[in-house]
């Protein structure tokens, strides 16, 4: 018995949910895997510098897979929005000298006008960096002091929006230690 076109129409809409089921867990599983390469470069590095902000931000986008000499060509990988951030990022970075970087690093927000001034870059892309690495310095402090205590990385974002949420109180994090050493920290 052939199958008629009612059939046919059943079987490529069940192969088309199939394929977009996997190609969403492909994509959520990469997700979960630069996240914790962040986390575990962010934890492993003994200060937050905009260097290694730079080291972070080429690390992901080699671990996205979208990067190469041919791949960087195809239309769909350069529309990325993410790899268009981070090159852009990356970009404005190297232009630094390796003193404005410091300058950059430890500017306060007044600052800022005066550094775009001497380097000749756009304020809002300095101080869309800059916010960042002030947000990503909190972040390096947070989950060194978590690793000292024993406590394990977030492994997810949604941990990781619990600590946004209370910056100041370690305290009300969700307990990240596993079970069997929870009850001994408590004590």
């Amino acid at each position: 018995m052939r199958p008629t076109g009612g059939r046919w129409a059943s079987l490529m809409g069940t192969l088309k949910d199939f394929l977009g089921r996997a190609r969403d867990k492909t994509q959520a599983d990469k997700n979960r895997e630069l996240f914790r390469l962040q986390m575990e470069h962010m934890s492993q590095s003994a200060s937050f510098t905009t260097d290694v902000y730079l080291k972070m931000l080429q690390d992901m986008r080699k671990a996205s897979g979208l990067t190469g000499t041919l791949k960087e060509q195809l239309p769909w990988v350069q529309n990325n929005p993410f790899l268009k951030d981070s090159k852009r990022q990356e970009e404005l970075i190297l232009a630094l000298t390796p003193e404005q970087r410091v300058q950059l690093q430890r500017a306060q927000p007044k600052e800022l006008d005066a550094l775009a001034a001497t380097t000749g870059k756009d304020i809002q892309a300095l101080t869309s960096v800059w916010g960042r690495l002030q947000r990503l310095t909190t972040l390096h402090r947070w989950l060194r002091r978590r690793v000292a205590r024993g406590y394990a990385l977030p492994r997810d974002e949604t941990q990781l929006e619990l600590f946004y949420m209370n910056p100041h109180s370690g305290r009300r994090l969700p307990p990240l230690l596993p079970p069997h050493l929870r009850k001994r920290a408590t004590r």
